[in-house]
């Protein structure tokens, strides 16, 4: 006769039944995860007055002390348990260390599991590491898509280089297709789901901080195969930014400038005026929306009515290479996705560019430090800098980079020179152009920023300003030359009151001065007409 079992033990009994009936189909009810049948022997005696033949339990509800009873008996039979249990207790170290010693034997689901954790916990080189090991050395391991978009979100907001790295080799630009030979295929076809345009802004971002330009052109290949111009032209126009703006941080200055160039004429802003294809022009939109009727229209007669069709011998072997590769015929007169627009290529109707805002030069910084410090290369002194070189420089390039070549001559002090070039500029191309008011903001800036005391200077952009617009006055030109006047030692109170009473005219035309700058509106205006406009401010 066996003792009567103990209540603790009476208890553990039951809990075991109740185990029992919630246990369907081998799988336990309460955590849906696989049921164990366990050998009595490997648990406590304690439990147990007269042992049962076989027990079924769920695996997360076992005391500590048994769960490594039970793992230590048949590894390899409970590894799956054994990882489920590290992910709720363990340390990721510990985790990770048995990963990669059985990652062959363990359930995919727990795999994600773990990545999803490193991910969620901040460690995303662990992260990443651990994918490219799975990769790797399974074969039927594949990164699920709730996971990539965690990932991808993780690796944007962290600006983790090597998460964008891996990123791009796995989405954007697989690796396999490098890997393998390819006939007549010229893309990478191994694009397992399509990566947002946004994405593709962030991930630039992060490439671009790091000096990656490469990647940035690979990123811009991806977005011209699937994305539209028309409808993502911010995201692209940022994108080109960040290239020029990689370039000039390896301070490569031709294929900046290229790049430059290139974003230039796409630009609307700095297209000549042209009254004749001005009237022939068409919005984009519109184009649009007459070309889709028309691939419409091919779609339903099952026809291709693209009027070009080149009849030329090396043509005939190209057909061939076609029908044993089964591809399409690939013609380099037509450049997809730009504007590749039926009428525009027979009826000469002209459209307006992609983009229509001018670059400004907040957008480049580093393109502006590298101008300056190839000015400063070039040149023994600064007073070396001829106009005419400078001139040669902007023509050679683009009439948009005028604006950041001014910008660059003002950091390096000669901004003399850089008002020399705004006005020669007048020769060479039109007055939009040449007399952009973010030209005679830098200047005054400058001005005011280093040669407080050249007065003459300043007066000469301020008037040239009013000859140039026809007696308007841009608002930020007129404040930033009433900064200069307060500062200025030979400001009298009738030039300074003259400006004042002009930018009154203007709505939210204050200034924010310094402590000096304000005492000496003070003691030009006793009377304290213009108190609303001038604003002091402490930390000036």
């Amino acid at each position: 006769m066996y003792p009567r079992p103990s209540i603790l033990t009476r208890l553990a009994l039951r809990r075991v039944q109740n185990y029992r009936s919630g246990i369907n189909n081998g799988r336990c009810k309460c955590c849906s995860s696989q049921a164990l049948v366990i050998p009595p022997k490997l648990l406590q005696k304690r439990f147990y007055s007269k042992p049962p033949n076989h027990v079924s339990f769920c695996f997360s509800d076992l005391a500590n002390q048994n769960k490594t009873h039970v793992l230590d008996a048949d590894p390899k039979k409970y590894l799956n348990f054994a990882l489920r249990w590290m992910l709720k207790s363990q340390p990721q170290l510990q985790t990770l260390e048995f990963i990669l010693s059985n990652y062959h034997e363990l359930e995919t689901s727990l795999l994600t599991t773990f990545s999803y954790d490193l991910l969620q916990s901040g460690n995303i080189k662990a992260a990443i590491s651990l994918q490219h090991f799975l990769l790797d050395k399974c074969p039927k391991y594949q990164i699920p898509n709730q996971l990539w978009s965690y990932l991808i979100d993780q690796v944007c907001a962290k600006s983790d280089h090597v998460g964008a790295m891996f990123i791009y080799h796995e989405l954007i630009d697989n690796h396999k297709f490098y890997a393998e030979l390819n006939f007549g295929v010229q893309e990478n076809d191994f694009i397992p789901f399509l990566v947002c345009d946004s994405v593709l802004v962030r991930l630039a971002t992060i490439f671009a901080n790091n000096e990656d330009h490469l990647r940035i052109l690979g990123l811009l290949r991806y977005f011209r195969r699937f994305y539209s111009y028309l409808h993502h032209r911010d995201n692209y126009r940022a994108m080109l930014l960040l290239l020029i703006e990689s370039h000039a941080k390896l301070g490569n200055l031709k294929p900046a400038l290229d790049s430059f160039r290139r974003l230039a004429l796409i630009t609307k802003d700095y297209q000549p005026y042209n009254e004749a294809l001005l009237n022939n022009s068409q919005p984009v939109e519109k184009v649009q929306e007459e070309e889709i009727r028309w691939r419409d229209a091919n779609i339903e007669a099952n026809e291709y009515k693209y009027e070009f069709e080149p009849k030329e011998n090396f043509d005939i072997h190209q057909n061939l290479l076609c029908q044993l590769c089964q591809t399409e015929k690939y013609t380099p007169l037509i450049h997809r996705n730009v504007y590749s627009f039926a009428k525009t290529q027979s009826g000469g109707i002209a459209h307006n560019p992609i983009l229509s805002s001018a670059i400004a030069i907040t957008d480049l910084p580093e393109f502006i430090n590298l101008l300056a410090s190839h000015f400063l290369s070039s040149n023994d002194t600064l007073q070396n800098i001829s106009t005419r070189a400078v001139l040669e420089f902007i023509m050679q390039c683009h009439i948009g980079v005028s604006a950041f070549v001014i910008s660059a001559l003002c950091k390096v002090g000669n901004t003399k020179q850089a008002f020399l070039v705004m006005q020669a500029l007048m020769n060479k191309t039109s007055k939009r152009n040449a007399s952009r008011n973010q030209n005679f903001v830098t200047i005054l800036d400058s001005i005011s920023a280093r040669s407080a005391t050249d007065h003459q200077l300043a007066d000469e952009v301020y008037n040239y300003h009013k000859l140039i617009k026809r007696g308007y006055v841009n608002k930020r030109v007129l404040q930033l030359f009433v900064r200069f006047l307060l500062t200025s030692p030979f400001t009298t109170s009738s030039d300074l009151l003259s400006k004042l009473e002009k930018l009154k005219t203007w709505k939210e035309a204050r200034i924010f001065v310094s402590k000096d700058m304000f005492a000496a509106y003070e003691n030009l205006d006793p009377s304290g007409k213009f108190y609303d406009l001038i604003i002091c401010n402490e930390q000036i």
